[in-house]
């Protein structure tokens, strides 16, 4: 007698794996399987690659029900058809693998350094932590900017799990930090998050905008009993950690005035609910990135926590903990 297992609920891209070890004889003579995909979305490309084990492994491309169906064999005859559901939900930025091993950075984020500088996973009073860190030296051979295609210096966690995100669903980020000085981390060359913004979400260059929270914006609490201040930039209409990442150009509202929406990085912060009003499909977005050095991704990952500058070649320490977009735990 056949035996599907029992129904089951996942999300795209994630690997399941069907059930008919219940499948039974009465002689208990050896069984055969033999598993078909009955029914799927009508936009799936997905196909069951291994039909004939007991437990074979399936990842669906596209949300909705997969209807598998099974036949088991005794060498005699073949036994009725038994029929399992998988019901599909679309994957999100939320869903992300942001595992480490201890080890290795998390599986959700990736080290995006200029030249030599780096990003590592290191303990620290017994802890791990994500060290990022720059140097003095320009050698080994220089790397390119991830941004400019220039030789810079900085040390870059980056994300790409939020690309086309709205800014309006966005929860804001927040860490633990602490640098090789003393007090928060703040000043030029301290780290700073950046993130990529298409304001129409269409990808389109024209449309690109780049926005910044620098650390001493970020009204940080601490120390704690390791030395780590708490750093948080919300998206309230009353939070001022927001501005744009050149030095000179401001980003303007939409009506071709000399309204400024975002100040340069040099001026106080303005409100992100501002941008969103302004621009209410932005959203998050990995741009294309032809400047990147093989074998690094050929996209720019839309959230990167950065130390350091592309002019600066003074060695800093910044050790990160407890990072956080919104509640999805990156490290």
């Amino acid at each position: 007698m056949s035996n599907a297992g029992t129904a089951q609920s996942t999300i795209t891209g994630k690997p399941f794996n069907l059930d008919g070890s219940a499948s039974s004889d009465a002689d208990n003579d050896v069984l055969t399987y033999q598993w078909t995909l009955a029914t799927k979305p009508a936009t799936s490309a997905a196909t069951l690659t291994s039909p004939r084990l007991a437990k074979p492994e399936f990842s669906a491309d596209v949300p909705g029900d997969y209807v598998f169906s099974l036949i088991v064999n005794d060498g005699k005859a073949n036994s009725a058809r038994a029929s399992v559901t998988v019901t599909v939900a679309l994957a999100t930025w939320r869903d992300a693998d942001c595992s480490t091993d201890g080890t290795k950075l998390p599986a959700c984020a990736m080290d995006f350094s200029d030249n030599s500088a780096s990003v590592a996973l290191v303990q620290d009073s017994g802890a791990n932590a994500l060290l990022l860190e720059t140097l003095t030296s320009t050698s080994p051979a220089p790397r390119k900017s991830f941004h400019t295609g220039i030789t810079g210096n900085r040390a870059i966690l980056g994300t790409d799990i939020l690309h086309g995100v709205k800014l309006s669903e966005f929860a804001g980020i927040s860490f633990k930090s602490k640098d090789d000085g003393t007090g928060p981390n703040t000043g030029a060359g301290f780290p700073y998050v950046n993130y990529s913004i298409s304001k129409q979400c269409d990808g389109v260059v024209s449309g690109w905008a780049n926005l910044i929270t620098n650390l001493s914006d970020m009204s940080p609490t601490g120390p704690d009993a390791d030395g780590y201040y708490t750093y948080t930039a919300d998206i309230s209409a009353g939070s001022k950690a927001w501005k744009s990442s050149n030095f000179k150009d401001p980003i303007y509202a939409t009506d071709g005035t000399t309204v400024v929406l975002m100040p340069n990085k040099t001026a106080t912060g303005g409100s992100l609910q501002a941008f969103i009003q302004a621009y209410p499909n932005a959203c998050i977005y990995n741009w294309p990135n032809p400047d990147a050095e093989v074998p690094l991704a050929t996209t720019t990952p839309a959230v990167m926590l950065l130390l350091g500058s592309s002019g600066n070649l003074t060695a800093k320490k910044a050790w990160f903990r407890d990072i956080k977009i919104g509640d999805k735990v990156i490290f």
